[in-house]
């Protein structure tokens, strides 16, 4: 950083010593030359009278101005020497802002600091004072960018230095020297890690520049991108990419640093998709490099293809050392990932030719053969990925080395899978053995026991089916030590886990037949609260074993009953064990508690379905099907349920069939639509009561007697579908019908009719003068007059409906008032036994204890809003305590209301569905 200076002038006129005319004539041909730059000549002239009059009064003087010439020449040290020889105090005071320049441009920042102090004491010029105080900070400042580099307790010195430059740099700012003291003040804050006060510092300085192509601007804004990088990386990219688009000089630096940030950030689709940008601008030695940039990003987001494309560009460019095996590595994996084997062949020959012998790669040489013996195994190559796994556990087990035992280990695992993969059980037992005597407390233990258990178990099984039952022993032998060494490690299984490790110790000592071994076992774990699936399957061996011991055959019925009942998977004996106490259960069948009811459906239920068909030799009746499907529907057990009606009703079939002997089943398809609905299959309910609805349309003289309900069941659904146009055809066409087996659903029909009219309302027809709402409103009340209590609630709903409409079509300053008249008024309806309607709606009560309940929840549903419509009324008169006291108890009344609610009440306190 060069400062300029004052030109130097030689104050002749402060001498009255007398000289000779010769000494007169030589300092002013001196001084003609220093005026008219002929430094040159100037300098020899300085230097001859200097020597030849060394005691000359002028000699000062000449001293400051052949110091001057040397610094103006660059050089400096002369200077200082020529500066150092001056003894007049005046004169040395002229030149000491010169010797300060010299030692800054030497870079002799430690003499300059020292002399500093002393001089910014005296009075001082303001140009003087710019100066002075920025070679002060200077000489801080550099010494701590130094001392930063060095590191260690240095930094410490270093953050002293910059906060006491920061001061003097401050003081010159509205200087000529305003410019240098603003960088280094970006520099400065750069170092103590204020990366906010450096970017907006040198984005402030770019701004200022006039020049919009100036290098310098340019320079200063990426020192801002570098800055914002640090805190702020949307700001920095944006920093970077202007300059890649729009810089002069600097295009392809901040390419490469647009590049490296989002490459730092992991932002690769942002990399990605600026490639073309980046492309475009980088320096063409910066090419390659960018190619192994893209090749990361694309390995990064999996797509492997382009990743190849890239990476094998930047190792086209002859790439060497740790950026060329990092490409290698993971080019090695996009082929693995591609199934491009004889690529992956080759480049790992390439990768093995120049890094295979170096013993500090063991590691990543170890993750390369791994990639390869991945890459063999999903190419089908079992022999190939067998035998570089052989080499991987061979090399690496000899060597000892803690580096290599996380891949010896992965590559023993992946042997032991692909053993067992491949059906060759007694190999992978084997080799994960050989794992546990290396690494016996290594993290894939858990993964490796339940291996040994899983192969030991096939040997033992595809012994069995082989007949070689001499066999059998050593193996269950085994398996039992297997499964002992799981049931004992409690660091790395649950205890349910270990539950079912013990319960299958007593199945190997049952297949041994070890009875008595097994059962203490399972009764041990029965006692234990299992769970339900490991309960079915203990009472399932408990029931085995006393039926291979033929005792206790009460014990069987217990035990095998138990099992059914809380079976979630099949058993392969369940047939066995099944027929047995399903002919039990056709025996008590004309009288079944509760209890029964549920074990006979489960009976029924696999005599059904989990029979195959030529077994199956004694059919169902369909009576019992009915029975089973009802059972179903009435719990809401959807699965079983849509499968014993859809086997019941024959839907296999392309297209839909009832005939006319089967009309009687015409209830059941609606509880199938129930079921589909219930399920979420919503096509396949709509496309059977549509189905439905037209056989019954198509055959008028059949004596179909759901119609009604078909139709009704399509409008709820296109009604819960939120196609409110279809609903209303279907619902006012079902209103206009007066069939009298049917008026549930007619009312039903026509309360949906007057919401959905409603509803499809302009806001301005919503008034008592509106014909359409006096249609409605008459509807409703209608509803609300002919009330029945096993229709409920629909009447109820007609009534809410009714206050609701009607107080909403008034004047809005008596909407409130109006509504909590209506709602007052419509208790007392309700609760009247006055006339002949309210006699015979209230003497139900006793006959429909359901619907009982639910009127009760619709009467406490009411009183809870009339005290809260009571509360808002009490705070718009001005009486807040007793508004405050009203709606309290609406709200308590409010959550009073219990499941199960239906869904029009559900939706008024809002419950979600």
């Amino acid at each position: 950083m060069m400062c300029v200076l004052p030109a130097f002038s030689l104050p002749l006129a402060a001498y009255e010593i007398s000289i000779t005319e010769e000494e007169t004539l030589f300092v002013r041909r001196i001084v003609a030359f220093w005026k008219d730059r002929e430094y040159l000549f100037a300098k020899r002239q300085i230097d001859e009278f200097l020597e030849k009059f060394p005691s000359n009064p002028y000699s000062n003087s000449l001293y400051a101005m052949r110091g001057e010439i040397a610094l103006i020449e660059g050089n400096c040290r002369d200077a200082l020497v020529y500066f150092d020889k001056i003894q007049d105090p005046q004169e040395a005071l002229a030149v000491r802002l010169k010797r300060c320049h010299a030692l800054y441009l030497l870079k002799d920042y430690t003499k300059l600091k020292n002399c500093l102090p002393y001089i910014l004491k005296d009075p001082l010029s303001k140009e003087d004072h710019d100066f002075y105080h920025f070679y002060y900070a200077e000489s801080l400042f550099r010494q701590a960018a130094s001392l930063f580099n060095q590191g260690g307790e240095n930094v410490l010195i270093a953050k002293g230095y910059c906060e006491e430059a920061i001061p003097h740099y401050e003081g010159i700012l509205d200087g000529e020297l305003a410019l240098h003291a603003k960088i280094a003040l970006a520099e400065i804050y750069r170092l103590l890690g204020n990366y906010t006060q450096a970017a907006d510092l040198y984005l402030a300085l770019a701004t200022h520049l006039k020049e919009k192509n100036d290098p310098l601007k340019e320079s200063l804004l990426l020192h801002a991108g570098k800055m914002l990088s640090k805190f702020d990386t949307k700001k920095a990219l944006e920093a970077f990419s202007h300059l890649t688009r729009f810089g002069k000089k600097k295009q392809s630096t901040a390419a490469l640093l647009w590049a490296n940030l989002l490459a730092d950030e992991g932002l690769w689709t942002d990399l990605l998709e600026s490639q073309e940008e980046i492309f475009g601008k980088l320096a063409p030695d910066k090419i390659s490099y960018f190619h192994s940039l893209l090749g990361k990003g694309y390995f990064a987001l999996a797509q492997y293809e382009e990743a190849i494309e890239h990476l094998e560009a930047y190792l086209l460019e002859n790439a060497t050392g740790e950026e060329e095996r990092n490409a290698l590595v993971r080019l090695i994996a996009c082929y693995k990932e591609t199934g491009t084997l004889d690529k992956l062949e080759l480049t790992t020959f390439q990768y093995m030719r120049h890094y295979g012998n170096d013993p500090r790669l063991c590691d990543e040489l170890a993750k390369v053969q791994l990639l390869r013996s991945f890459a063999l195994r999903e190419a089908g190559k079992l022999s190939p990925a067998l035998e570089q796994l052989d080499t991987l556990i061979d090399h690496y087990l000899k060597l000892d080395n803690p580096k290599l035992a996380p891949f010896v280990k992965e590559a023993l695992v992946e042997k032991s899978t692909l053993l067992f993969t491949n059906k060759r059980w007694m190999e992978a037992y084997t080799t994960s053995c050989l794992y546990f005597s290396h690494f016996p407390k290594g993290e894939h233990s858990r993964y490796l026991l339940k291996l040994n258990i899983s192969s030991l178990t096939q040997c033992i099984t595809q012994s069995e089916g082989q007949g070689v039952l001499a066999k059998n022993a050593p193996l269950y032998m085994n398996l039992i030590t297997e499964l002992k060494n799981a049931s004992e490690a409690l660091h790395l299984f649950s205890l349910e886990e270990i539950k079912n490790f013990e319960h299958l110790l007593a199945k190997a000592y049952y297949s041994l037949g070890e009875t008595q071994k097994a059962i203490p076992i399972l009764n041990r774990h029965l006692s234990q609260n299992p769970t339900r699936e490991l309960a079915a399957n203990l009472n399932f061996d408990l029931a085995f074993c006393y039926i291979k011991e033929n005792r206790a055959p009460e014990k069987i019925v217990a035990y095998g009953e138990r099992a059914l009942t809380l079976a979630i998977h099949p058993h392969r004996e369940t047939r066995m064990l099944h027929l047995g106490l399903f002919n039990a259960y056709v025996e008590m069948a004309n009288n079944l508690n509760t209890e029964g009811k549920v074990q006979a459906a489960n009976h029924l239920y696999q005599a059904v379905f989990d029979f195959p068909k030529e077994e199956n030799t004694h059919p169902v009746s369909l009576e019992n099907l009915l029975w089973l499907a009802h059972y179903y529907y009435d719990r809401r057990e959807i699965k079983k349920g849509v499968q014993t009606f859809e086997h019941l009703l024959n839907l296999n079939k392309k297209s839909f069939e009832l005939p006319p002997r089967l009309l009687f089943l015409e209830p059941e398809i609606l509880k199938l639509a129930d079921l589909y609905g219930w399920d979420g299959q919503s096509n396949k309910q709509l496309k059977l009561l549509q189905d439905l609805l037209t056989l019954q349309l198509g055959h008028p003289d059949w004596p179909f007697v759901c119609r009604l309900k078909t139709e009704c069941a399509i409008a709820d659904f296109y009604y819960e579908k939120g196609n409110h146009h279809e609903a209303l055809l279907h619902y006012s066409n079902i209103e206009k019908q007066s069939v009298a087996l049917d008026i549930g659903v007619i009312y039903k029909a026509r309360l949906q009719t007057a919401r959905l009219l409603y509803e499809q309302l302009e806001p301005s027809s919503r008034t008592q003068q509106s014909k359409e709402v006096v249609s409605i409103l008459k509807k409703l009340k209608d509803l609300q007059v002919r009330k029945i209590l096993a229709y409920e609630p629909i009447h109820l709903e007609a009534a809410l409906d009714y206050a609701s409409i009607y107080s909403q079509t008034t004047e809005e300053e008596e909407s409130a008032f109006c509504y909590l008249r209506l709602l007052k008024q419509l208790k007392n309806d309700f609760s009247s036994r006055q006339d002949i309607w309210a006699k015979d709606y209230h003497a139900s009560f006793h006959l429909l204890p359901e619907k009982a309940a639910i009127y009760n929840s619709y009467m406490r549903y009411i009183d809870a809003v009339i005290l809260l419509a009571e509360g808002d009324r009490a705070h718009l008169l001005g009486n807040a305590t007793l508004a405050k006291n009203k709606k309290s108890a609406g709200t308590a009344l409010m959550d009073t209301l219990k499941e199960p609610l239906s869904p029009y009440l559900k939706e008024k306190i809002g419950i979600k569905q």
